[in-house]
């Protein structure tokens, strides 16, 4: 198609050949003349086209974006809004345990950026930073997969099987929303969404996992309900990469939970554990 034809008619009418012609081209092409002066139509035509393949490109590079990248934020369950901050740099590591955990964390880390698979357990006391270095390896993993996706495609080197899409799920709250979605319709099945969400993406942090009992040092057993999920994801997740985060001992977590999702979420284990680090957050009161 001409591409002066794609124009309005009355720009059309005011486009005449010229004696000049383009000699960019395999071939001399005859330059058009306007008003505002002269254009060659083979150089605007891979202009135009070049712009729409740029459009093109950037609309796909958000789309996948959106679907790796932006799951962290779009999708994930954080009650305690300033881990949305959280990086190895601003961890407050005031305590030697603290420090030694968190490089361990930072190993961590580095053998995931390596193709690593590892069910990570961070355990202790509360108020120790287990949430934070969690999420630091997460939005690190988060950020190196960014990286890896827009490379290929700007590459065009699989882009769709570049990227990766990380989670953070407060145990508690989703499985508020999960009870809260049986006395209302209209929010679908919320159970089996999430049970679908927690089990596809490729790295997922369970945190606070035992909260949703109650108090530290309760007797009480989960119920059938949280084991029917947790049996879900623990099985579906036995080839990926799942953090968590619990204030429970290796006994508490044994009497409280099916031994085979334990079993499950403790194949290739990684353990950090603060056993010694006072919860800094209360440090502060005076009574």
């Amino acid at each position: 198609m001409d591409l002066t034809e794609t124009l309005p008619e009355k720009i059309q009418s005011s486009i005449s050949k010229s004696q000049n012609v383009c000699h960019k081209h395999p071939h001399p092409v005859i330059m058009m003349h306007t008003p505002a002066g002269e254009f060659c139509p083979e150089c605007a035509r891979a202009i135009i086209e070049k712009e729409n393949n740029e459009l093109s490109l950037n609309a796909y590079r958000m789309q996948r974006l959106r679907k790796t990248y932006g799951v962290l934020e779009e999708r994930s369950l954080i009650p305690d809004q300033t881990l949305l901050d959280a990086t190895f740099g601003n961890y407050e590591s005031t305590q030697e345990e603290q420090e030694d955990n968190k490089n361990l964390a930072i190993k961590c880390f580095q053998r995931l950026m390596q193709g690593e698979t590892m069910n990570l357990w961070l355990a202790g006391v509360p108020g120790a930073g287990k949430s934070h270095l969690a999420m630091s390896i997460l939005r690190n993993m988060n950020e190196k997969g960014k990286s890896r996706l827009m490379r290929a495609v700007d590459e065009s080197n699989d882009p769709e099987h570049a990227g990766y899409q990380c989670l953070f799920i407060d145990f508690d709250d989703m499985l508020r929303e999960i009870r809260g979605s049986y006395r209302d319709i209209n929010k679908g099945d919320a159970e089996q969404k999430y049970v679908d969400l927690l089990s596809n993406v490729d790295y997922l942090v369970i945190d606070d996992l035992g909260a949703e009992t109650g108090a530290i040092g309760t007797d009480k057993q989960a119920s059938d309900f949280v084991h029917r999920i947790l049996r879900a994801i623990s099985t579906a997740r036995q080839d990926k990469t799942t953090i968590i985060t619990t204030n429970l001992t290796s006994d508490q977590l044994q009497k409280m939970y099916d031994g085979k999702v334990i079993s499950r979420f403790s194949r290739n284990i990684v353990q950090i554990v603060f056993k010694n680090t006072k919860d800094h957050r209360s440090s502060t009161l005076e009574f």
